[in-house]
C-alpha cells in the first residue's frame, strides 16, 4: 500500500512552492502595475494593454509555466514512486503518467496540466487588470482630495471617505484601520496648512501596500485553487490506481472499501464508505471528485461473493447520501450534490493494464 501522509506532506510542500513561483512572477510585473495605477496619462485599456505585455514578458523571465508543469509532475512521481511494486526507475513512471489518463474522462495528464495552466495564465491577468482599474479608482479619489486642497476644500471630507469605503482592491475593501487612519489625519487638518495634511491621506491609505498584498495574495489564491485541484486528485488518483492494480494480481483480491481521510470528508466519500465492502466485479474506485483524498481498502478472501448490480450499488449509495445529508443539514454542515454513479469491474478495467508492456519498451 502507499504511504499517503507522505503524499499529503509532499503536497504541502507543493503549494508552498506554487506560492513562491507566483510571488516571483508578481513581483516582476508589480512596478510596472503600480506606476500604471498613478499615471493616468494613458486611458485604462493603453494602461492594461501595457500591463500585459509586461506579464507575457514575466512569464517568459520566471519560466513560470515550464516551471508549474514540472512541479506538478514531479509531486505526483515523488508520492507514487515505489520502485519494488513498478519494477522501473522513476524516469520511466514519469514518462508513463505524462501521456497517461487514469480517470474515465480520458484526459491525458500532460493535457489536463496544461489546461490548468491556460487557466492560471487567465485569471491572473484577470486579477492584474481588475487592480489596476480598482487601483485608479483610488488613485483618483486621492487627487481629488488633493485638487481639493487647491480650491479651499470644495467637498467635505466625509464625502471622500465614503467612496474609500465602497472601493476595492483585487475584491477586498480598504480595511476600516486605513479609513481610521484617514480620520485621524482630518482632525489635525489647519487652514494654514491644509494642502500639507491633506497630502498625508495619500499615506494613510497605503496605496501601493495594499496593492501589493491584495494582488499577490488573489493571484496567489487563483493559482493554488488550479494547481492543488490537479496535483491533488492525480496524486490520489495514481496512488489508488497503482495499489488496485497491484491488489488484483492476487485472485484472491475479492472485496474493496473506500477509506475516507482528513478531518473534513464531503458526504459522498463519507457515504460511500459506509457502504463497507464492495465486491471488486462492480466498485468504484477513488477518487471520487476534484480535491478528494479517499484511498482504497482490499480485502482477501477464499470465497466468492456476489457480485452487486448497478442498481444495487447506485440504490444503496444514494441511500447513504441521504443519511449523511440529512445529518450534515441538521448540524449546518454542507450536503453532498453528488450523483451515484454506475460502479465497474475493477479487474476488467485497470488503467495500468499497458504498464507492464510500456517499461519493457
Amino acid at each position: 500500500m502507499q504511504d499517503y501522509p507522505k503524499a499529503f506532506r509532499n503536497l504541502k510542500g507543493y503549494e508552498r512552492e506554487i506560492a513562491l513561483l507566483t510571488l516571483e512572477l508578481y513581483e516582476a510585473v508589480s512596478a510596472t502595475l503600480k506606476d500604471l495605477i498613478v499615471d493616468d496619462s494613458k486611458a485604462l485599456k493603453q494602461a492594461q494593454s501595457k500591463l500585459m505585455k509586461e506579464y507575457n514578458k514575466a512569464l517568459k523571465s520566471t519560466d513560470f509555466v515550464n516551471k508549474f508543469k514540472a512541479s506538478t509532475v514531479k509531486v505526483i512521481v515523488d508520492s507514487s514512486y515505489i520502485r519494488s511494486n513498478l519494477g522501473a526507475n522513476k524516469q520511466v513512471w514519469g514518462n508513463y503518467l505524462w501521456d497517461k489518463s487514469l480517470f474515465p474522462d480520458k484526459i491525458k495528464l500532460s493535457t489536463r496540466i496544461r489546461n490548468n495552466s491556460v487557466k492560471i495564465m487567465r485569471d491572473q491577468r484577470k486579477v492584474l487588470n481588475t487592480v489596476l482599474k480598482e487601483g485608479r479608482t483610488v488613485s483618483k479619489i486621492v487627487g481629488n482630495i488633493g485638487d481639493d486642497t487647491l480650491k479651499g476644500f470644495t467637498r467635505e471630507l466625509p464625502k471622500y471617505i465614503d467612496e474609500l469605503k465602497a472601493v476595492k482592491i483585487a475584491g477586498d475593501k480598504i480595511k476600516p484601520k486605513h479609513l481610521n487612519a484617514v480620520k485621524a489625519q482630518a482632525k489635525k487638518i489647519k487652514t494654514a496648512g491644509l494642502r500639507a495634511d491633506y497630502l498625508r491621506l495619500i499615506d494613510a491609505i497605503e496605496l501601493d501596500k495594499n496593492v501589493d498584498k491584495a494582488t499577490y495574495y488573489a493571484m496567489e489564491r487563483r493559482t493554488k485553487y488550479y494547481a492543488s485541484r490537479v496535483a491533488r486528485s492525480e496524486t490520489i488518483r495514481t496512488m489508488a490506481v497503482e495499489d488496485t492494480h497491484e491488489a488484483l494480481k492476487n485472485e484472491d483480491t475479492q472485496l474493496v472499501k473506500n477509506i475516507t481521510q482528513g478531518s473534513n470528508p464531503c458526504a459522498f466519500c463519507e457515504a460511500t464508505e459506509n457502504l463497507g465492502f464492495v465486491p471488486v466485479d462492480n466498485a468504484t474506485i477513488s477518487t471520487h471528485h476534484p480535491h478528494c483524498s479517499c484511498r482504497p481498502e482490499f480485502k482477501r478472501t477464499l470465497k466468492r461473493p456476489k457480485k452487486w448490480s448497478n442498481e444495487t450499488f447506485m440504490s444503496r449509495q444514494q441511500t447513504e447520501v441521504n443519511k449523511i445529508n440529512a445529518r450534515n443539514e441538521r448540524q449546518g454542515k454542507p450536503k453532498t450534490y453528488i450523483k451515484p454513479y454506475a460502479p465497474t469491474n475493477l479487474r476488467n478495467t485497470d488503467p495500468m493494464n499497458d504498464w507492464e508492456e510500456f517499461k519493457g519498451k
